[in-house]
């Protein structure tokens, strides 16, 4: 069982990476995609560095020490489902009588189809990087528009709680691409959608520049936010992100 799942990383106390829950955070090791603005760069390769790998076992111990305080426990990455015992993590932890939450992608359809139907995740955060025309560009991996708003209406019609969220550089995606991307979310009933300032650092594009906060015109800070039941901008703080004239 100790190499269940490879984890190349834990955060053992968050309050938002699974809404109005007391969570832990199990980062697991490897990604298809290479996001320019990523800035998990160790859990891009399918290896821990040195010394950085966890076990599940000693991932399970910790877990019986925090029965009573933690009420989650999310999977993130990386990407989780490239890992065969992902769902197997996922029911383990679930019968110790945690929440299950789930950070992804979304490339991975057949795997959360699964993990829908069988209500194996109470909360998913699926990403929405980018317009689907510009996804290589901004991932480095094309993505299929069918599948992944199959997978969309799938889980808007499931009762799992969900959240789409893109990060927001403002030298990568423009006001374009974000009408854009707003037509798809409204027009797939998507509820919850939060645009999430890029944080500057151990990024993978490191020529990336410090962005400019998450700026909106009235059109598009309208647009989203009367199209969309719970829309949120999620910035590090509140003066950077900010609603700007048309």
């Amino acid at each position: 069982m100790s190499d269940l799942i490879t984890i190349g990383g834990l955060q053992p106390f968050t309050m938002i990476d699974y809404p109005r829950k007391i969570s832990a955070v199990v980062f697991l090791q490897g990604c298809n995609l290479r996001c320019r603005y990523c800035y998990n760069r160790s859990l891009l390769c399918s290896k821990a560095d040195k010394g950085t790998e966890i076990s599940f076992e000693n991932l399970v111990s910790f877990l019986e020490k925090r029965r009573g305080f933690l009420e989650s426990v999310v999977f993130s990455g990386g990407e989780p489902c490239l890992q065969q015992g992902l769902k197997e993590a996922m029911c383990l932890v679930a019968d110790m009588g945690y929440k299950v939450g789930l950070h992804t992608n979304g490339f991975y359809t057949d795997v959360l189809t699964e993990i829908i139907e069988k209500k194996l995740a109470d909360f998913i955060a699926i990403d929405f990087k980018a317009p689907f025309s510009r996804y290589e560009e901004i991932t480095g991996a094309a993505i299929n528009k069918e599948e992944y708003s199959r997978l969309a209406d799938l889980l808007v019609s499931s009762n799992i709680e969900y959240e789409y969220r893109t990060t927001l550089h403002n030298g990568l995606l423009s006001e374009k691409d974000l009408f854009e991307m707003a037509d798809w979310l409204i027009a797939h009933r998507i509820d919850n959608y939060a645009l999430q300032e890029y944080k500057h650092g151990n990024s993978f594009d490191q020529k990336l520049a410090y962005s400019l906060g998450v700026s909106l015109s009235n059109l598009l800070y309208d647009k989203f936010k009367n199209g969309i039941k719970n829309f949120i901008i999620r910035s590090d703080s509140d003066a950077n992100s900010k609603k700007l004239a048309a």
